[in-house]
């Protein structure tokens, strides 16, 4: 496991929810793999994984505002600065 990686100390177990996982890479191309369980929806987690929700829709043919998905994603990146 990755040092950088931070378990929150309020996460929650259980068994009637979703667990959520996410990868991405670094400027060394390292491939960094994290997981969270149904996150509260108001939470940068919970928001992230609102984002890709509502990608996933948009691709499926929902009509979903681009502009908004954006606007989400460049709020919540400004956030985790």
């Amino acid at each position: 496991m990755d040092e950088n990686i931070k378990k929150s100390e309020d996460e929650l177990i259980g068994f009637d929810g979703t667990t959520y996982y996410f990868a991405t890479t670094n400027e060394n191309e390292k491939v960094k793999i994290g997981e969270t369980w149904s996150p509260n929806k108001k939470s940068q987690l919970g928001r992230l994984v609102s984002i890709c929700d509502e990608i996933f829709s948009l691709g499926n043919g929902k009509n979903i505002s681009q502009n908004k998905i954006v606007k989400n994603i460049e709020k919540l990146i400004t956030e985790l600065k």
